[in-house]
């Protein structure tokens, strides 16, 4: 016959040590209340806010010249300084088919800044051989609203006789 583990001897023997761990941990707080206590009960302080500043706190010193440049953009806002930083503004790419094949860049670009929009970059497609426009073009215009709003306005506008078709451009790769 098999002898089982005395388990209930196992188990007193974790209690025990447990107990034993937080007494000594009780023990070392209680000491390091009272070696505080003793040292600030000449100044009558309170052990529980030890090590809190009361009062005016310490500055960091910023240099002279970001102080200057924070003033001046307070006094300034939305002017760009020497030194900014510019980040880009987002445009969405508009494909613009249906196009004659006499139709120039500027021609392109007139259309839409004469409709409102603001152009970024205008590209005719042409032909790898021949160098003829192969007949649609891309057109990158700031903003996503921008481009939804040159969408519905322009989409079926007549350019050089032709109705212009336009769609928002997909993302190289992610053809279907």
């Amino acid at each position: 016959m098999a002898r089982t583990p005395n388990y209930g001897f196992e188990q007193r023997k974790r209690e025990q040590d447990r107990d034993a761990r937080t007494a000594a941990r009780r023990a070392r707080k209680q000491e390091r209340v009272e070696t505080s206590r003793g040292a600030l009960a000449y100044r009558g302080e309170d052990p529980d806010l030890a090590g809190i500043i009361v009062g005016p706190q310490p500055k960091e010193e910023i240099p002279k010249e970001e102080a200057r440049r924070a003033v001046e953009r307070a006094l300034n806002p939305g002017k760009r300084l020497p030194g900014d930083i510019v980040t880009p503004v987002r445009t969405s790419r508009l494909f613009v088919g249906n196009l004659d094949f006499g139709v120039e860049e500027q021609d392109l670009r007139n259309l839409f800044t004469e409709a409102g929009f603001t152009v970024g970059e205008v590209a005719i497609v042409t032909d790898r051989d021949t160098g003829r426009p192969r007949g649609f073009a891309f057109v990158d215009v700031v903003g996503l609203t921008q481009a939804a709003r040159a969408v519905t306005a322009l989409n079926g506008a007549e350019l050089a006789g032709r109705e212009l078709r336009l769609n928002v451009a997909e993302e190289p790769g992610r053809r279907r």
